[in-house]
């Protein structure tokens, strides 16, 4: 099953339920997409596999790695929400998806609504809740990266 639902007016977010082991609808997808004549789709977890592999290794190996993965994780986070923002200006319809890092779809949209909205994030917490079909957790990792790089952005 596929979730989507519209963040922005012709920017949407595709994400499927928590723990979800289901086959991805790909038929579905296309479907949405060319009803609403989406211009531009971005698979986040193309982009995002260097994700929490730093839990592989031992202590020293770890740090390192985990600063790497944020910086890398921050740039793209960056990139994504440009993206948003221009195609939402431009009313190009786009379809940010995520499957596999729902979680980082979430911090997408909390970094693009604290920097371009300049929203609080107590509002984004319940806006999101509130839009969104299912549960998306954050882990403790994702809680910290927000923590450290909320205002870097």
């Amino acid at each position: 099953m596929v979730y989507i639902t519209e963040m922005l007016p012709n920017i949407w977010w595709g994400y499927t339920p928590m723990n979800s082991t289901q086959q991805i609808d790909k038929m579905y997808i296309n479907k949405f997409t060319n009803y609403h004549k989406v211009n531009e789709v971005i698979k986040v977890d193309d982009y995002v596999s260097f994700w929490n592999k730093s839990t592989q290794f031992i202590f020293d190996i770890k740090k390192q790695l985990e600063q790497k993965e944020n910086q890398d994780m921050l740039i793209f986070i960056k990139k994504v929400c440009k993206i948003i923002d221009n195609n939402y200006k431009s009313s190009k319809n786009t379809l940010i998806f995520t499957n596999k890092y729902n979680e980082i779809g979430l911090l997408i949209w909390i970094f693009f609504y604290t920097e371009y909205a300049k929203m609080p994030l107590n509002v984004i917490e319940d806006s999101l809740k509130h839009k969104l079909q299912t549960k998306i957790l954050m882990t403790d990792k994702e809680r910290k990266f927000l923590l450290l790089n909320i205002k870097k952005i």
